[in-house]
């Protein structure tokens, strides 16, 4: 059980050094995606990579599954954002707390998707931040 869960999406992250002191603390590191550049820069490695990995490299996957990381693969046409499945995986880990950093900035249209996600009916009752 994963009580505090951080997710990682490929937004901005204009505090690295607090980001990387909140995911020490938690349970569980997750990257949507591109965020696993975001935990990799910073020197952590997520426990799950989930996505349509469009924004990763290879070398960058091989180098998270080899520290352990366990990575989901989707299609790039889906009905779902990569920080949905996240949070949806996040869920599965059965966690209390979810914490998204990287989920605003860059694109407009994603950073509305991004915080229109706080309204999934799945996450009512989980406490849920973008920091």
């Amino acid at each position: 059980m994963a009580k505090h869960t951080m997710i990682f999406a490929n937004g901005e992250v204009p505090f690295p050094e607090a980001a990387r002191r909140f995911a020490e603390a938690a349970s569980l590191l997750i990257a949507a995606d591109g965020g696993l550049t975001h935990l990799q820069q910073l020197g952590l490695e997520p426990g799950l990579l989930i996505g349509d990995l469009d924004s990763v490299t290879a070398k960058q996957v091989v180098q998270a599954e080899t520290a352990g990381c366990k990575v989901r693969c989707y299609p790039v046409d889906k009905d779902e954002t990569d920080l949905e499945l996240a949070l949806l995986a996040a869920l599965e880990y059965g966690c209390e707390k979810i914490t998204v950093v990287g989920a605003l900035g860059g694109r407009l249209d994603q950073t509305l998707a991004n915080i229109h996600l706080l309204t999934l009916p799945q996450l009512l009752g989980i406490d849920l931040r973008i920091d």
